[in-house]
């Protein structure tokens, strides 16, 4: 999946497709380390606790390239 895309998705809690065929249930968003940009995934309930405490979100480094369907879940 491209960046651009991606910007749909970002920070909110969505189903992912995998190229491996793995489809996983979370957040992904942005992290600009290094001035290099890393996207990181984890569970939809980490992630908001995590923003509610308003502590450093921790997650899994996930590429991209290896995300080829999305879809957003209420």
């Amino acid at each position: 999946m491209d960046k651009k895309k991606f910007r749909n998705y970002e920070k909110r809690p969505c189903k992912f497709i995998m190229r491996n065929g793995n489809a996983i249930f979370g957040v992904i968003w942005e992290n600009n380390l290094n001035k290099e940009s890393c996207y990181f995934f984890t569970s939809n309930r980490e992630f908001e606790e995590k923003v509610l405490n308003k502590n450093q979100i921790t997650g899994y480094p996930v590429n991209l390239a290896d995300i080829i369907h999305a879809e957003l879940v209420f």
